[in-house]
């Protein structure tokens, strides 16, 4: 299946779910997982738009009456200017490793406050922004196997009116393509990893642990089951009949995966590091 294939399935499931507003059909967008209406459909002019990750196209109705769905392609140097926001690090990023500045105090202490050691904060490239469009978020990088970024995290790091507006993402990103620590389901070891849902989680969980940034993808799904180490899915308590279905198609796939279910209302930042570890193993032991 080619992009153009792909992408029409997804707008096309994301439409099926779109609620009228204003003239406009609304719905959560399926490559940014952002708000409930950040997706909008025009049925006049058939274009689609999504406000918070920019992602856009157009469903052109052809002279016989059937749709030709259709993306526009960007230019060189709409392409190449993408490519940078989602390869470097944001105006006023700051690694917080080393970092002492009165400035970013408060980004610290969200980090410790999290459970999250400097040590952590160094391997996983952890930075913060005072200002730009990213000002008071921590920022929590993709990192690829070459050690380069492929779009990032950003989490406020103090308190917000709508929690709807903690997470932000680089204009462009689609997170269903990319994974949190995506080199470590690579690592030559019988060791498992943790594949859980956040960035923070999976920072908690350091180096055990991908995330997938929301409900994984296809693509993901096809990235995780290309691991050369055990799986275990520990997404968070209220998803963990999605995780079991998760582990079952790994499983399918032809990696080893096993899954965790955590108490009502726990995330695996919030759990007993020792015993997610012995449930892990119990659930592997299992298969």
């Amino acid at each position: 299946m080619g992009w153009r294939e792909e992408r029409e399935q997804i707008v096309r499931a994301a439409l099926g779910a779109a609620k009228p507003r204003a003239g406009w059909w609304r719905t959560r967008c399926p490559f940014c997982e952002g708000r409930d209406d950040s997706f909008s459909f025009n049925p006049d002019t058939t274009y689609y738009h999504c406000f918070r990750c920019a992602t856009k196209g157009m469903l052109e109705r052809r002279e016989d009456g059937e749709e030709e769905f259709y993306i526009p392609k960007p230019s060189e140097d709409e392409a190449a200017a993408q490519l940078r926001l989602l390869t470097n690090p944001p105006e006023g990023f700051t690694l917080l490793a080393g970092d002492d500045s009165e400035t970013l105090a408060e980004a610290r202490a969200y980090m410790h406050g999290r459970g999250i050691p400097e040590r952590v904060w160094d391997e996983a490239q952890v930075g913060a922004c005072a200002f730009g469009r990213y000002a008071g978020r921590i920022i929590i990088p993709n990192l690829m196997p070459d050690g380069s970024w492929y779009g990032y995290t950003t989490r406020v790091w103090g308190k917000v009116a709508d929690k709807k507006l903690k997470y932000r993402f680089p204009p462009g990103s689609w997170r269903g393509s990319v994974i949190h620590n995506q080199p470590a389901l690579w690592e030559e070891t019988d060791e498992h990893l943790y594949v859980v849902e956040g960035a923070f989680d999976a920072l908690y969980l350091w180096p055990h642990a991908v995330a997938v940034l929301g409900m994984p993808s296809e693509q993901q799904i096809q990235l995780l089951a290309s691991a050369t180490r055990p799986l275990v899915v520990v997404l968070d308590a209220d998803a963990w009949e999605k995780g079991l279905a998760l582990s079952l198609r790994l499983r399918l796939e032809g990696c080893t995966a096993g899954c965790v279910r955590l108490l009502d209302g726990a995330d695996p930042d919030e759990v007993d590091g020792a015993w997610l570890w012995e449930e892990a193993r119990a659930s592997l032991a299992s298969l």
